[in-house]
């Protein structure tokens, strides 16, 4: 797994021109380690291989700063290893290559002034009125007796034991549930560890709702957004509550989609098994499986899928299975704190593959090369023209 992450990132130094002697020469060598390696070209190009190898190589020169004469400035020696990238390039498309025709002009990734991606960025809102920034250097907090950072530090010195006014220890005791809201901006992620042990992670432009301490006889969150639930087994019910949607599971690993301006909302099952309700219909949710529920929340569609693209937010990646340019922008939008807006007709294309969410907004969307899409940035807008 770390090698496919460190591949990966060289894949993307190489197609934003950023990679070194030393990096390529690397990377070569784990393209020459496979075996009957097969060269896949993206469908639809008008290519055979033979061209877009040419075309591809072509670039790879631009890249390093040669020209393409192979009798000049010593490219023979140099020739394997160009060679052996373009074919890399073709062999996993960037990671990310097209699925249906009509291939047109590329990405003028040069239109785009860099942005850089999203971070651990999040508020904590506290039912005395409190709002507290949490610190970009954490990755996540851990509720208990005092509010502490996973590394164990204190989030906000002495005044930490008072989350709500008062001792926390204090609500397990009390009639009253004290709440407090986590919010992530665009381009923000955050993990919290709530106090039954549940582990929750919250993707960017996302609002969880929890108790301090879960009292009565089950516990029970709100979900504005997209969060991967770990749920500690108990015997009390965990409930996580969002628009038209409640999901109850004992002790499971399942994500959630429920973002307001999104027509569906999904729930991904990772282990375990959770039920999922919308006014007078449920359905029982086994691992591998999929629902979606319509902005009416009048029926459940079950699918089974690969939950690899539905979770990989929560590891840090971008996982693309045949997912169409809008919700490929859609996830942008929210990681890079950008508005997108289509101009002409909305570009019908979808994409497959992955690459990790570290990168700058450049870095992203030159992996797009081979499109009918042409994007630029105006004040924080993606404008997004489709040929």
């Amino acid at each position: 797994m770390k090698q496919d992450h460190k591949i990966d990132e060289l894949i993307v130094k190489l197609s934003t021109g950023t990679i070194t002697n030393q990096e390529l020469e690397e990377l070569v060598h784990w393209y020459n380690h496979f075996d009957d390696t097969e060269v896949v070209v993206p469908s639809g190009t008008g290519d055979d291989a033979d061209q877009l190898k040419t075309r591809m190589y072509q670039r790879l020169l631009e890249q390093i700063g040669m020209q393409s004469h192979p009798k000049r400035f010593g490219v023979r020696r140099l020739w394997p290893y160009v060679a052996a990238a373009a074919v890399i390039l073709l062999l996993i498309g960037l990671r990310v290559f097209r699925d249906d025709s009509n291939v047109g002009h590329p990405i003028d990734a040069a239109k785009v002034a860099d942005i850089q991606p999203g971070g651990n960025r999040a508020t904590l809102s506290l039912s005395d009125g409190r709002v507290i920034d949490l610190s970009e250097a954490q990755e996540g907090i851990v509720i208990g007796n005092e509010l502490r950072y996973r590394d164990g530090s204190v989030v906000f010195g002495a005044g930490a034991r008072k989350l709500e006014g008062q001792d926390p220890g204090a609500c397990a005791g009390s009639r009253t549930a004290h709440y407090a809201i986590l919010r992530t901006p665009k381009g923000g992620i955050y993990q919290i560890t709530l106090s039954d042990g549940t582990k929750v992670w919250l993707n960017s432009a996302s609002t969880l709702k929890y108790p301090v301490h879960f009292q009565g006889d089950e516990r029970v969150v709100e979900l504005e957004g997209e969060a991967y639930f770990d749920v500690r087994q108990q015997p009390l019910a965990f409930k996580v509550l969002s628009q038209h949607q409640t999901i109850e599971v004992m002790g499971t690993e399942f994500n959630v989609s429920a973002y307001a301006g999104d027509i569906d909302i999904k729930t991904t099952l990772v282990r375990g098994k959770v039920k999922v309700a919308s006014g007078n219909e449920f359905s029982v949710l086994q691992p591998g499986q999929r629902s979606i529920i319509g902005a009416e929340g009048t029926h459940i569609h079950v699918q089974k899928v690969d939950v690899g693209p539905y979770t990989a937010w929560k590891n840090g990646q971008f996982h693309f299975q045949r997912t169409p340019l809008t919700e490929i922008m859609k996830q942008i939008s929210r990681w890079y704190d950008v508005e997108v807006e289509y101009r002409n007709e909305i570009p019908q294309e979808t994409f497959s593959g992955k690459m990790n969410r570290d990168v700058s907004l450049k870095g992203v969307l030159n992996i797009f090369q081979v499109s009918t899409i042409d994007v630029r940035l105006e004040d924080k807008k993606l404008i997004v023209n489709g040929k």
